[in-house]
């Protein structure tokens, strides 16, 4: 599992179910206060320790993939062997801990307490707010001196930790994080495998290389725009197995480029007395080859003297490449419709992996492609993309907030802030009266937005005082209207999301009604957000699976239909809420996946076999009444009269069981409805 998440509103669902209310002790010693954030296989806690009343961190970790939590949140394993193998787990983990308590390293927590409780692991640390190196990262891209320097603390720390037999295994973007108090490891038990220096060294050189470049795989192209030290250190500690910590930290601070090791073994060396019959070899061979090289090229050239230049294209290309192959083109930096358009001419289909923010490459542009271009390909084979979100960001609404509050905000976004004071009598000193960009505007993160602030009135009278009235339940802007003819300021210092109360209406206010204050007092008041809202993401061309963790992240309910189609099994097809639309939080997305031509397996319509949800006008059919068959009517034979008449039947003949029953039409099956749990998918 790797969840990795700063706020508690997108936790996964699964996360979600077992994190702690406010107020529950653990181990009758520390009471939670709030859930901080989730990383790896690892539920942090800001809690309060009752014995000595000190804020602290409280790590729990989570078997989700081994346990489920009981009535009482204990947690009891799914089967017998999935105890068996969360025994195992949490033994590995308690000695992990225990041993690093023991370790003095600047880069590692200060430890205070190892436990179990509620059938899991559980250790306190000291409390610092930290930022994580995901969320440094997703801000700006990081000078290459700088990002080695930032890592610097953790790699000391590897380096003391290694020699010690320990290994952390599960080093990401969301385990190193930053305080006021210098950069901390955290983390330690995501890593189910073995884990080896290598597995460390691995890590951490690609987080630098993430840091430098905002990618996530290694390319020359960008390689080339890193100092060539730089470059060839981290290629070596992505590739070279026999890498470790210090011989990193040496190659990073060379004065000259280290030798590039062959990616995935150690460099070969030939022994000394190999290089004379090498060489001889090569010139025996080069001085057969080049006069049957230069004589094949004058020859090719006479022939093709009367050839038109396009004939001449084509087959060098079919010279090039044998009957049914493709070669990869290059689709890097190219735009998702160029490049789709391209392979889809080829006959090769396309996924999508992922959606990644990156400040070099436009948005809506490839960044990585798997194969390479050069590879070679068959019709019907798949190329997976991933694309550029570009860098950019949405703006969020900030007029009535404090100046302070706005700037950290929109800086938090990357946008920079400038702003003007202005006299103005209805606003609070210090409040944004206005800005220049419309919210939910989607801009380049370096854009400069320019608020407009509040200096508050000037005609003043402390010595004259006003009535306040009761403001709740009213708009915010007529209330702020009412008290400026008062004298008095309104200022929004919480706002809350409540579906009961529309957004921008007041719902509390700190100073009670009928109370007389002085001319220029703030009447501070709690304002409604509305219903929270959610931004739809993208997800077209996905893995199904991708795409339902993604959607659940940002908090929407996520349903899959199946459908034929040509494209890559799991391909979402259609989505039905479009990217970038603001929906209620828990609304529901509608996506349609294909089952691929390797499925035999038809449409399922949505699980049940009936049609598939509309997304446009709804359209209403009459279902068709089944109409019962006249009976047949039976004559006796001329010469044989029957022997007793028949009564006359008083109600409309029907025909006996031993006759042709009537054909009835098969059931039409109703469409999904309700809470749907969606089958396995089909095996092709």
């Amino acid at each position: 599992m790797s969840w990795y998440s700063e706020q508690i509103q997108y936790f996964p669902p699964a996360v979600r179910r077992v994190t702690l209310p406010e107020g529950t002790y653990v181990a009758g010693r520390f009471c939670i206060r709030h859930a901080l954030h989730v990383s790896g296989r690892e539920l942090y806690y800001l809690a309060q320790d009752i014995e000595t009343g000190e804020e602290i961190c409280l790590c729990e970790l989570l078997p989700l993939q081994w346990c489920m939590p009981d009535e009482t949140g204990y947690f009891v394993p799914y089967q017998e062997d999935a105890g068996m193998q969360w025994e195992l787990i949490k033994n590995t983990a308690y000695r992990r801990i225990d041993r690093m308590s023991g370790e003095e390293d600047g880069a590692l927590p200060e430890l205070t307490a190892l436990f179990e409780d509620r059938g899991t692991i559980w250790y306190a640390a000291v409390y610092h707010e930290t930022r994580s190196l995901r969320q440094e990262m997703a801000e700006h891209i990081i000078a290459p001196d700088k990002a080695v320097s930032m890592l610097a603390p953790v790699m000391d720390t590897l380096a003391g930790l290694h020699d010690e037999g320990l290994y952390h295994g599960a080093i990401t973007a969301s385990s190193i994080r930053f305080s006021e108090t210098g950069c901390e490891l955290w983390d330690w038990n995501s890593n189910e495998g073995t884990a080896d220096a290598g597995t460390d060294v691995r890590a951490i050189s690609f987080l630098l290389w993430q840091m430098m470049t905002g990618e996530t795989v290694y390319r020359s192209l960008t390689a080339a725009s890193l100092p060539a030290v730089i470059r060839n250190a981290l290629y070596n500690g992505m590739y070279d197995p026999e890498m470790t910590i210090a011989a990193l930290w040496e190659q990073l601070h060379a004065v000259k480029p280290a030798a590039r090791t062959k990616a995935g073994t150690p460099p070969e060396r030939h022994a000394p007395k190999m290089l004379m019959p090498i060489i001889t070899a090569v010139f025996c061979v080069l001085c057969i080859a080049v006069p049957l090289v230069l004589w094949h090229v004058r020859v090719r050239e006479e022939k093709q003297a009367a050839i038109p230049v396009a004939v001449t294209k084509v087959a060098d290309v079919s010279y090039a490449l044998s009957e049914g192959e493709l070669r990869m083109p290059e689709l890097l930096s190219q735009t998702q419709e160029d490049a789709m358009q391209q392979l889809e001419e080829m006959g090769l289909r396309v996924i999508l992996a992922s959606r990644e923010d990156n400040p070099i490459v436009p948005e809506g542009c490839v960044i990585t492609q798997q194969p390479d271009a050069g590879t070679l390909m068959h019709a019907g084979d798949v190329v997976t993309l991933s694309l550029s979100d570009g860098w950019t960001s949405y703006v969020p609404d900030v007029c009535n907030l404090l100046i302070g509050e706005a700037k950290s905000e929109l800086e938090a976004l990357g946008f920079t802030v400038e702003y003007e004071e202005i006299i103005s009598p209805g606003d609070a000193p210090g409040t944004v009266i206005s800005q220049d960009a419309k919210p939910e505007t989607k801009l380049n993160r370096d854009t400069v937005i320019h608020l407009t602030v509040s200096l508050g009135r000037t005609d003043l009278d402390p010595d004259q005082t006003a009535t306040v009235g009761n403001y709740v339940g009213m708009d915010f802007e007529e209330a702020k209207e009412q008290l400026s003819d008062l004298f008095l300021y309104a200022m929004q210092t919480e706002t809350i999301y409540d579906p009961d109360v529309p957004a921008g209406v007041i719902i509390s206010q700190d100073i009670d009604e009928g109370e007389e204050v002085p001319q220029g007092t703030i009447i501070n008041m709690t304002v409604s957000k509305g219903v929270q809202t959610t931004r739809v993401p993208g997800v077209l061309l996905m893995n199904a699976n991708a795409a339902r963790e993604l959607l659940e992240s940002a908090g929407l309910i996520c349903m899959v239909c199946y459908v034929s189609d040509s494209h890559v099994m799991d391909c979402v097809l259609t989505q039905s809420v479009k990217e970038g639309t603001l929906v209620p939080v828990r609304s529901e997305v509608w996506l349609t996946a294909s089952v691929g031509t390797e499925s035999h397996v038809a449409s399922t319509g949505g699980w049940t076999g009936g049609e598939l949800p509309t997304f446009g006008e709804e359209e209403t059919t009459e279902p068709e009444q089944e109409t019962e068959p006249e009976p047949e009517q039976t004559y006796p034979p001329a010469t044989e009269p029957p022997a007793e008449p028949e009564p006359q039947p008083t109600e409309p003949y029907v025909p006996p069981a031993t006759e042709a029953p009537p054909v009835a039409e098969p059931p039409v099956p109703e469409p999904p409805q309700g809470d749907l749990t969606p089958p396995p998918m089909p095996v092709g």
